[in-house]
């Protein structure tokens, strides 16, 4: 047994070498090679629910027709909506998006409108609607939503149809009306109310323009009723008029009347006119001269003792009238204030204050005052007889500790 192991051992050694060696190739003193991975690229789970069902169902308003105006607003509802575009047959091409809509009440869904302007005759509108781009997961890959819909009847299935018609209406509905009542012809007194009568459906401003001597003034009249009455206050001083300056000064009140119907109708904006009275007089004042009472000169309002200095930027100035002083103005360094009565004889006016300085106060009386007689008496102390004087202190800095770390 020994004998056949001793020969067979070495036959098999012999026999088996090249697939040892080829199983375990020798080791090379040199590098090993090295080879790279192939790297894996995760796929994106996109997350797309299922679209719901009113996706392509867009809420598109009937629109009115016939129609006389020149344009008519086109309201669409959509929960999906983002860009809202109108074509007109005419090639008008109009654009809103999320951002102009508008919600009529808390859980309303967002309504855009758009303002179309409309041809003579037919009108057809197409309606294309882009709906909103969602991404559940920010890859781009992942983006879903953004259908384009395009619409030529609205909600109910009626086409988009507007037929513009050409309705006038009747001339004598639409003729503009302006009376004026007698001005008080020969006054001693500055200021007067014209009052005047226009059409109230149509007339958008009423004004009287005051020729005087040197200069002209316009004043802006008020509705004074619902029934087409107009108040224009106007001051005879504006156009130059003092004492010793008779005139006479002349009135001109125009009506300004706006655009009725379409243009085709030749209805636009007109202005009517007016220079007499409803009873042919000329629309003329003349300042006669006044006789002025021969009273006492002027005593000067009462000033209370102010506060200074102050921090505030703000002071309200009190006193009582002087005489018969139907006026008190404060003069301010920051301007000119009208005083407020009270109940009493006392006044009030709130003034501003220049901050940092000094701020030096008059307080006038006018008594007569709009009249030939005005009369002004002025004080510039208070009842106590200092200087009507504020000193404003600015506000010191506050300086904080340094804190050291």
């Amino acid at each position: 047994m020994r004998q056949v192991t001793r020969y067979v051992l070495p036959v098999l050694i012999a026999l088996g070498a090249p697939a040892l060696l080829a199983a375990n190739p020798p080791r090379s003193s040199a590098a090993p090679l090295l080879t790279q991975t192939p790297s894996i690229t995760p796929t994106v789970q996109c997350i797309i629910p299922t679209p719901p069902a009113d996706l392509g169902h867009i809420n598109i308003a009937p629109v009115t027709s016939p129609w006389i105006g020149q344009q008519q607003v086109i309201s669409a509802t959509w929960s999906w909506l983002h860009t809202l575009t109108v074509t007109t047959s005419s090639g008008a091409l109009l654009t809103r998006t999320l951002a102009d809509a508008v919600r009529t009440g808390p859980h309303a869904l967002p309504q855009v409108q758009i303002t179309v302007p409309l041809v003579m005759g037919a009108n057809w509108l197409t309606v294309t609607a882009l709906a909103q781009t969602f991404n559940t997961t920010g890859d781009p890959s992942c983006a879903y939503g953004g259908d384009v819909t395009t619409h030529t009847t609205d909600r109910d299935g009626n086409p988009l149809r507007i037929e513009r018609q050409l309705i006038c209406p009747p001339i004598a509905s639409i003729e503009p009306r302006l009376t004026v009542e007698p001005v008080l012809s020969a006054t001693t007194g500055y200021t007067q109310v014209v009052m005047a009568q226009a059409d109230f459906a149509l007339a958008q401003q009423v004004t009287a323009t005051l020729h005087g001597v040197t200069r002209t003034a316009v004043f802006v009249g008020t509705p004074a009723d619902s029934t087409g009455g107009w108040r224009i206050p106007i001051d005879l001083r504006a156009a130059g008029a003092a004492p010793g300056l008779r005139g006479p000064y002349s009135v001109t009140v125009a009506a300004h009347f706006a655009a009725l119907g379409p243009p085709e109708c030749g209805l636009g904006e007109r202005i009517l006119e007016k220079s007499v009275d409803k009873n042919g007089a000329p629309l003329a004042i003349t300042l006669e001269p006044a006789i002025c009472p021969a009273a006492a000169p002027s005593r000067p309002p009462r000033v209370y003792p102010l506060t200074s200095p102050t921090g505030a930027v703000t002071q309200t100035i009190v006193g009582e009238r002087g005489g018969l002083s139907s006026r008190v103005l404060v003069h301010a360094d920051t301007g000119v204030y009208t005083a407020t009565f009270g109940q009493t004889s006392t006044w009030s006016a709130p003034i501003a204050l220049v901050v940092g300085v000094t701020n030096t106060l008059r307080v006038d009386g006018i008594e007569y005052a709009d009249t030939q007689c005005e009369q002004i008496a002025s004080a510039d102390t208070d009842i106590a007889n200092k200087p009507l004087q504020i000193f404003q202190q600015a506000a010191a800095r506050i300086r904080l500790p340094l804190v050291m770390r």
